[in-house]
């Protein structure tokens, strides 16, 4: 048969990936893929369709000879293998048999539903839009066509058309697997999986990729364009050429691993002159600042040149695999998958199954900067931008701060007016009713519908509503927004929903993990479930009245909730002042939980019955939970033995070495001697942190926190006894208390003078008092 050009073949791959992704990721439509295993199969076209076209259907019967009998989208190619404009057709059976004689009725409902159809052939009818090619053509197909498509045919109920799902499934992996059989035959995808095992770090290597599919996207590039040049060299580096310059690369350089970019203004010419920067992948500040840089550079010099010189000389040694895995998120992971790469160094390992369940507390001193630890090194473990996320990860993130009837409005909006059954299967609906565990979803969301109705309404009959007033049904049960109402209070969730659609905005954060504090009366009833009154969205009621009680997940249920419909991803719990809680109280019968092979699905899990909602619970082993703990509040021998029996300890101590100088004042050195003397007169657990002085940059600055942080905790550790006070800050800080009796009688026991801890107030007196006192150096 005639060749296909490679961009047909990569095109296939990136529109398969694609609907198979939304397919099983956000629950898509099915769609068809080429059944009959052929010399076009071999060749890579995965749909109907030859080198100058393919066809894209989403119904059963589509494709066949000629594309007969079918509904679908279609990519048209030139010569060369270009996309060349799309086209909407309906091609009619030409010998219609019995069953499609059923079928050809509901073919014409739909080509009278799109007045912008034309008659083309005597069968076939389509509608041109050259201008939108790709996933994005297909995209506004599946918006603004399918859904309308859909209708048609469910009202029809020829089951017929309907694609089964196990056809479907059983589809896309075989496709996958000529897919992998395909790529692990080719030598030069085996020299860069070679490359990436010698560099051997993961996250990096994923950072790289990342970061030249920013540099592809920005700058319109195409994998044959003459001007870049991708390769491989000694096995142990990779590169992205653009024009004669090394422009980005990774490298394994001994035991490290080194990021490269091009840094000069100087782009024309030869090698001479340009100027190139590597730079240690542990240094991210600086990598981020390259690279911005870098980005100018190689847009800049893709402008002046023509061709690579490299492309020509070295066409041999050109590796396309490195520009299909830095926009082909599949291929990425196949290449970072345990047959391809050992565990990477310094990987987080966020998705790896085989990770263990963490539960950990980190302890010390006030001021330590335990909650610092969490903030900045933990919660970007569990957190992911937009470029890497799904829509339904999105759309998962939002529905957990809106309420019911935001997601119902958000709902019609996406599907017009509608009943209650359609509803339930629309994207934002369906993942509020994972994210809630709803018994009873179908009551939910008709009774939120009733209590949010129109007040005038003459089809739906409640006595009590809430507002805003904002849904009325039509005779045929078909719940709709009232249009005045949501304009005045729904440009928030129109913008919410646009951003997500784009996915696009301002790369939003999608955080896997919920951060809270234990105090006093934090109970079981906040962390895990619990009865709490409600004016609104009564679960499992088909009205509401102004007041009820309803059973309320708290927020390690909800976390635990979200973990389990998220299996792919690890989610994180993070629990500031864990010890000030009654934290046996809190965990209740969870404490067993939460260890770690007595999660679900491990080898002696266990679950419990909730004692409100009556539901069977069990820690996800996706779950990782952290705490903090002050030790100057209670020590971890004063904790409960069994919440101490499941979680390991970090200590995390002062670390007066982060401190710099005031005037001539070193802060490490005072915070040194502060902290011997205290362990002398108390323990380790009270001493003072290092992050109190962290921001102090002036003596007024140091004796404010002496006053406003030190001192106070100071008097907390001595309570009632200012002499040891004394003996840890010295004779600076103190003032005496002359006897106020004015004839000297004082009553009984309380003879002599008194004292009191005063921070000075002018600096000299202050700067002087640190010095004597504390730092031991006498004028």
């Amino acid at each position: 048969m005639k060749n296909i050009p490679e961009s047909v073949i990569l095109w296939h791959r990136d529109i398969f990936e694609f609907l198979s992704h939304k397919f099983k990721e956000e629950n898509g439509p099915k769609f068809w893929i080429r059944q009959r295993q052929n010399e076009k199969t071999k060749a890579g076209l995965i749909f109907q369709g030859t080198a100058s076209y393919a066809y894209i259907s989403f119904h059963n019967g589509s494709g066949g000879q000629n594309m007969t009998r079918s509904i679908g989208w279609v990519q048209h190619f030139d010569k060369q293998g270009n996309p060349d404009g799309t086209t909407f057709e309906i091609n009619f059976p030409y010998k219609p048999t019995k069953r499609e004689e059923k079928e050809i009725e509901v073919y014409h409902k739909i080509k009278e539903e799109f007045p912008q159809l034309e008659k083309t052939r005597p069968t076939r009818y389509q509608w041109d839009n050259p201008t939108t090619n790709g996933i994005e053509g297909l995209e506004v197909f599946i918006k603004d066509f399918l859904p309308k498509i859909n209708r048609i045919i469910e009202e029809s109920k020829i089951e017929t058309l309907e694609i089964p799902t196990s056809i479907l499934e059983s589809s896309i992996e075989r496709v996958r697997s000529q897919i992998e059989s395909d790529n692990n035959s080719d030598p030069l995808w085996e020299e860069l999986v070679s490359t990436v095992k010698r560099i051997n770090n993961t996250a990096e290597v994923t950072d790289f990729f990342k970061r030249l599919q920013v540099i592809i996207k920005s700058n319109k590039l195409t994998e044959d364009d003459p001007r870049t040049y991708y390769s491989c060299r000694d096995s142990k580096l990779i590169h992205a050429t653009f024009g004669s310059h090394y422009g980005i690369w990774i490298e394994s350089k001994k035991s490290d691993t080194q990021l490269g970019f091009v840094v000069s203004e100087n782009t024309l010419g030869n090698a001479q002159g340009k100027e190139f920067q590597t730079i240690d992948v542990s240094d991210k500040s600086q990598i981020d600042i390259l690279f911005t840089r870098a980005q100018e550079v190689i847009t800049k010099t893709l402008s002046q040149y023509e061709s690579s010189p490299h492309r020509k000389r070295n066409e041999g040694r050109f590796n396309p695999w490195i520009y299909r895995v830095a926009l082909d998120s599949s291929l990425l992971a196949k290449l970072l998958t345990e047959e391809s790469l050992p565990a990477s160094k310094t990987q987080p390992a966020m998705k790896q199954d085989s990770v263990e369940a963490t539960n950990r507390i980190y302890f010390g001193p006030p001021g330590t900067g335990k909650t610092y630890e969490l903030k900045e090194n933990l919660f970007s473990q569990y957190s992911s931008v937009s470029d890497n996320v799904s829509e339904k990860d999105l759309i998962n993130t939002a529905v957990q701060n809106l309420k019911w009837w935001e997601v119902l409005a958000l709902g019609l909006v996406d599907d017009g007016p509608c009943d209650v059954s359609t509803l339930l299967e629309n994207r934002w609906v369906k993942e509020k009713i994972a994210i809630n565990s709803s018994k009873e979803p179908r009551r939910t969301v008709w009774g939120s519908l009733q209590n949010h109705s129109n007040e005038n309404s003459k089809t739906v009959n409640v006595r009590d509503r809430s507002f805003p007033f904002l849904f009325d049904k039509d005779e045929n049960s078909n719940w709709y927004l009232l249009g005045d109402t949501f304009s005045e209070i729904g440009q928030s969730l129109l913008e919410l929903r646009r951003s997500i659609n784009e996915n696009n905005s301002e790369s939003p954060a999608i955080n896997r993990y919920m951060f809270c504090t234990f105090h006093q009366s934090f109970t079981y009833e906040d962390f895990v479930e619990g009865i709490k009154p409600t004016l609104d969205e009564n679960e499992g009621q088909e009205s509401s009245t102004q007041l009820s009680y309803e059973i309320k997940s708290g927020a390690f249920k909800l976390i635990c909730q979200l973990a389990k419909s998220d299996p792919d991803h690890r989610y994180a719990i993070f629990i500031d002042e864990i010890n000030r809680g009654n934290v046996a109280a809190i965990f209740g019968e969870l404490i067993t939980l939460i260890e770690a092979d007595k999660r679900e699905g491990e080898e002696n899990e266990i679950s419990v019955t909730l004692p409100y909602s009556k539901q069977k619970f069990s820690v996800p082993s996706n779950l990782d939970i952290y705490g903090t703990m002050n030790t100057a509040d209670r020590s971890v021998e004063a904790l409960d033995s069994a919440l101490r029996r499941r979680f390991e300890f970090v200590e995390v101590g002062p670390k007066p070495e982060k401190l710099g100088t005031v005037e001539d004042i070193s802060m490490s050195k005072m915070l040194e001697v502060i902290n011997a003397r205290l362990t002398w007169l108390k323990d380790k657990d009270h001493t003072i942190g290092h992050a109190y002085f962290m921001r102090v940059d002036t003596t007024e600055e140091l004796r404010l926190v002496f006053k406003n942080k030190v001192v106070p905790l100071l008097e907390e550790y001595f309570f009632n006894a200012p002499e040891e006070i004394k003996a840890v800050l010295g004779d600076g800080f103190v003032e005496e208390i002359s006897n106020p009796w004015s004839n000297g009688n004082t009553p009984d026991g309380y003879d002599g003078e008194k004292i009191r801890i005063r921070v000075p107030d002018e600096a000299d007196a202050f700067m002087k008092a640190i010095k004597e006192g504390i730092l031991g150096e006498v004028e």
